[in-house]
């Protein structure tokens, strides 16, 4: 087996509430961009596979390994590694915030074995519980001037997040 293929079997994607059709394909069409082999969304409110869902993900849908459960059947289905981490965006002030850059530099430190990045819906976030037992606190910083019309976006599409992220995770393979 390659490097590459060890790598990617160690991360999953874990949709938390994510309800909204477009949001959910594309998150499957960027997950299996980037090799994801397993992406797990909450057994309740969660968007069902559909046409739309199928459509915004190109038909990845197809081909996707989408398990839905609950947080602690999750957690199982992980289990047999050192340690899970738990990697969500969000700016939580009860935790350390991580550039998005620093993700490299913790994979390395941490020799992590599997890595679950949480996703929030847009309108609620990473649920409390998750955030709670969450690893790291991830943070993609605005790069816009500090000036109208820069200041009226103040996040990034859930989609567009993770494809961050996952660039980080997986641009050494």
């Amino acid at each position: 087996k390659t490097r590459r293929s060890e790598v990617l079997k160690r991360i999953y994607v874990y949709t938390d509430k994510i309800t909204d059709p477009q949001n959910f394909g594309a998150i499957i069409r960027s997950s299996l961009f980037f090799g994801v082999q397993h992406i797990f969304s909450s057994k309740k409110n969660h968007c069902p596979l559909n046409p739309t869902v199928s459509k915004a993900s190109t038909g990845a849908d197809i081909n996707a390994n989408i398990i839905s459960r609950q947080e602690r059947r999750i957690y199982a289905k992980l289990e047999g590694s050192r340690r899970i981490h738990l990697i969500h965006l969000s700016r939580d002030v009860n935790k350390k915030v991580y550039p998005v850059q620093d993700l490299q530099k913790l994979k390395q430190e941490d020799r992590l074995d599997k890595i679950l990045v949480v996703l929030g819906s847009e309108g609620f976030g990473v649920s409390d519980h998750l955030r709670k037992y969450s690893d790291y606190n991830i943070l993609i910083e605005r790069k816009g001037q500090n000036s109208y019309p820069y200041t009226l976006i103040d996040s990034l599409n859930v989609n567009a997040a993770l494809t961050a992220i996952l660039f980080e995770l997986t641009k050494d393979i």
